[in-house]
């Protein structure tokens, strides 16, 4: 997708061992590179629950510095739906997308008139079981003060003593030109 959004952008890709400090240390190294990247773009995750604690606050502080440093973060909002692949029956929101310091990033799929652009219906990504956008509510991090009052937060399997922050907070749109659309706002650009 970034690719296909800034043809001419110099792509890095960082690879580590697949450990949460191996993760960590990729994301403090992208933030912080020279010349300081625009963005890093993190396309892995699990739900927020298979995470302890301790591993949590360590990327999200680490998140939170690349963005003192004017470095957006976008994380995937995961690819097993609300559940996020848990089979409890509850919602799982995708960590790190659910961290107050990312942009969250979704699907849906678009059909549009190829001669006008007219959008005819737009529906989110699912596959069914498994192989749908994630998405829901965070269990950790609240929600923010533009995300209060939120209908969904009551539909939450379960429903949560306090509301948390809502993921995704854009979606890619297969289009024949590339698009983002903020899920919040459905502004597309």
């Amino acid at each position: 997708m970034v690719g296909a959004l800034a043809p001419k952008a110099n792509i890095l890709v960082y690879f580590a061992p697949n450990t949460d400090a191996g993760f960590l240390d990729a994301i403090i190294a992208a933030s912080h590179a020279t010349p300081t990247p625009a963005a890093i773009s993190i396309s892995w995750g699990q739900s927020e629950d298979a995470w302890t604690g301790q591993a949590r606050t360590a990327f999200d502080q680490a998140m939170a510095d690349a963005a003192a440093l004017g470095v957006t973060v976008t994380a995937a909002a995961g690819d097993n739906g609300s559940a996020d692949g848990a089979t409890d029956n509850k919602d799982h929101a995708d960590f790190p997308a659910s961290s107050p310091h990312v942009l969250a990033c979704g699907g849906t799929r678009l059909q549009a008139d190829t001669a006008t652009g007219v959008i005819r219906a737009e529906t989110v990504w699912n596959d069914g079981p498994n192989s749908a956008t994630g998405g829901g509510f965070s269990d950790v991090f609240p929600a923010p003060s533009w995300q209060s009052g939120i209908p969904g937060h009551a539909k939450h399997k379960p429903v949560p003593k306090k509301a948390g922050r809502g993921v995704p907070m854009s979606a890619a749109l297969p289009t024949r030109r590339p698009a983002i659309r903020c899920a919040s706002t459905g502004k597309t650009w």
